[in-house]
């Protein structure tokens, strides 16, 4: 099950704290499923490395944060978190924390280096060019209000032309997750 920080808790309703959650678990639940019939070695991680390093599981010994299916991605696009709800790094980092990002695209996990999609959101987005609606945050920065984190959105396909990434097809495993 996901983890969110009381921080984050506090921010929020309990209507999009549910929803956060469902949406991260059936992304959890998902990846895990995939990695297992896929054959790879996969962990879950424990709450505190979920909320202040940004991995979920471990696979094959490389650090994996997974991103649930959400409506950027059904729209071909990709939100990033350069920043969270503190104002410190989100997962969307160049410091290693998580080394990948598995995005549930629902017949697969795209796993982009995270890294990467650091350089790239420096690269092509005006993080200075403040929107205030999610919607209009292609390219631009975007922080919510009350709160110090900050998002861009980038296209999908400036993703697949610009980092290193690999699909994992999605694949049901029906066997009880590890540690949830």
């Amino acid at each position: 099950m996901p983890h969110i920080s009381n921080k984050a808790r506090s921010l929020s309703g309990q209507q999009h704290i549910n929803h956060s959650i469902n949406t991260g678990s059936d992304g959890e639940r998902r990846f895990y499923d995939s990695c297992k019939t896929a054959g790879f070695d996969i962990k879950k991680t424990n709450a505190k490395k979920d909320i202040y390093h940004h991995t979920d599981f471990m696979v094959d010994g490389k650090s994996f944060d997974v991103k649930g299916l959400k409506k950027s991605q059904k729209e071909g696009n990709i939100l990033l978190e350069l920043k969270n709800v503190q104002g410190k790094s989100g997962w969307c980092n160049n410091v290693g924390d998580p080394q990948w990002v598995a995005f549930d695209f629902n017949v697969f996990f795209l796993c982009v280096n995270n890294s990467n999609l650091y350089d790239l959101s420096l690269d092509i987005c005006n993080l200075e060019d403040a929107v205030k609606k999610i919607d209009e945050a292609l390219y631009k920065g975007y922080t919510r209000r009350n709160r110090k984190d900050l998002m861009t959105i980038v296209k999908l396909s400036d993703v697949l032309c610009n980092c290193e990434h690999w699909f994992l097809p999605y694949q049901p495993f029906h066997h009880p997750m590890e540690l949830l």
